[in-house]
């Protein structure tokens, strides 16, 4: 029988109220968890507001950067069936169960043979769920597991839930602060500059980002040109096609705002990524939109701190793609403006 030690309870808890980022709170957690079960890998799964999947948030052991962002579908997968259910299971033949999702374990390579999963709950909202894989020394997971599971799983969800009020409220600060920064770039703009070329070093500097670039996309030619950059290599200049920004133009033509982890770990994208001399292998890119229709791209890479970009970040960006249709507006209006100033002048 398993012996537990209490302490790392303690342990837990004591983390809980530090001041650690949530991810490397999180780190903590499972790693204390990993040891306490002894497991090959522990994960944790947030469940997404928007559309109630769950999607691989932290994950120790194992092939854990092949699987970290992995979306499951709601409802899928032993954790999906945890989610849905609000119940915690153990499964000690997963691969003979209906309910598993073997995506997973396809793309990490890895095989599950037992998995222990419960719910992280906090006042009736389901935050997540936490899981554990493949016992060591052991055949199967039991009762007593579970119900380490279960306490650990709750000391998560105060975490979780607790830093992300935290973040909710250091996002909004930061919203507020990039929209000053925005405004006083285009309170110092003539109507006849390049409203783009004036906020893109300010807005680089806001999010803390090495790289970022404003798309526009021409309808005459189907490309992309380069409307502002902030250090983007000297080997990428406009106009660019479809197939010198596949990112960019999924984007456009979705609508849809992309976050990426890891670049590298998709194939298709790899070679994008050599070419364009990413320093880390995470990036945002999030339509802009005017008067209902995409008119071009706003792309974000290579955080200054080196980390990869999270929902806090595809918020923030968001919120930033929509001031720089704003301005772009603006500037449209003052142009049309100055025009007509001028055109009444000459008359």
């Amino acid at each position: 029988m398993l012996q537990y030690d209490i302490e790392k309870f303690s342990a837990i808890n004591k983390r809980i109220n530090s001041n650690l980022k949530l991810s490397d709170l999180l780190m903590v957690i499972l790693d204390i968890t990993k040891d306490m079960l002894q497991t090959e890998g522990c994960s944790i799964l947030l469940t997404d507001p928007v559309t109630e999947d769950l999607y691989f948030y932290i994950v120790r052991g194992g092939s854990d950067s092949l699987i970290k962002g992995e979306i499951v579908p709601k409802g899928k997968g032993i954790a999906g069936h945890v989610a849905l259910t609000n119940t915690p299971v153990i499964v000690n033949n997963p691969q003979n169960d209906e309910r598993f999702y073997k995506e997973i374990d396809n793309k990490a390579h890895f095989h599950t043979r037992n998995i222990i999963c419960a719910p992280m709950v906090l006042v009736d909202r389901l935050v997540g769920v936490i899981e554990a894989v493949n016992t060591i020394g052991r055949d199967s997971f039991t009762q007593d597991d579970l119900k380490v599971l279960m306490y650990i799983a709750d000391s998560a969800a105060i975490a979780i839930t607790h830093r992300q009020l935290y973040q909710d409220l250091t996002t909004r600060l930061k919203e507020l602060e990039i929209m000053y920064e925005i405004s006083q770039a285009i309170a110092h703009s003539a109507p006849s500059e390049n409203i783009f070329s004036k906020i893109i070093q300010p807005l680089a500097s806001s999010v803390g980002v090495k790289r970022a670039s404003i798309l526009l996309y021409n309808t005459s030619t189907d490309k992309f040109s380069i409307a502002s950059s902030y250090n983007l290599p000297e080997s990428i200049n406009s106009p660019l096609s479809k197939n010198q920004a596949p990112i960019a133009y999924h984007v456009f033509t979705s609508g849809d705002p992309l976050l990426v982890n890891n670049i590298i770990a998709d194939p298709s994208l790899a070679s994008f990524a050599k070419i364009h001399e990413y320093i880390t292998p995470s990036f945002i890119s999030i339509p802009l939109r005017y008067k209902n229709t995409v008119i071009g791209v706003l792309n974000l890479a290579d955080k200054l701190d080196k980390t990869s970009f999270d929902a806090y970040d595809l918020r923030v960006a968001t919120t930033i793609a929509n001031q720089i249709v704003e301005a772009y507006q603006n500037s449209l209006y003052l142009q049309q403006t100055e025009e007509q100033r001028r055109l009444a002048q000459e008359i």
